[in-house]
């Protein structure tokens, strides 16, 4: 039987149950988790920084099963193209699976640090996540 992979946001996608919708750049990506949102103060990180107010860099991670889709994994593997792929994430927040828009956040000039794929257990019944945390130089709140 030929496997199809629903479509972000069709009626038969995690994107379609979920509370929240994720943009990279103008692209939809089904994903099942973003780790919190967040600023550091440089300061605090590298006591050696006399730049007053600055914020140091801060990381997010973004979880998805694994289909046939390999947008985190083209997007991470350029990291190590020497050029930086600088994009905005955003973060939408609806009133529940399908509502409205309740919230918006935008990571910008955001770029892959990291990539890890599934870890592969056929005892565990779990699904294969693939991982990509970025970094991004400042988050907006629409």
């Amino acid at each position: 039987m030929p496997h199809s992979s629903p479509t972000p946001g069709g009626s038969g996608s995690r994107a379609a149950r979920s509370s929240f919708r994720i943009l990279i750049g103008d692209e939809e990506v089904d994903v099942l988790s973003v780790s919190p949102l967040h600023m550091v103060d440089r300061r605090l990180v590298d006591g050696r920084s006399g730049v007053q107010g600055a914020w140091g860099v801060p990381t997010v991670t973004l979880r998805r099963a694994v289909d046939s889709s390999r947008v985190l994994h083209t997007w991470g593997h350029s990291a190590g193209s020497g050029k930086p792929d600088l994009r905005t994430v955003t973060v939408i927040l609806l009133s529940g699976p399908g509502g409205e828009v309740v919230q918006r956040w935008e990571l910008r000039k955001a770029r892959p640090v990291r990539w890890s794929g599934p870890e592969l257990d056929t005892l565990s019944g779990e699904l294969a996540i693939e991982e990509l945390e970025i970094t991004y130089e400042s988050v907006e709140w629409l």
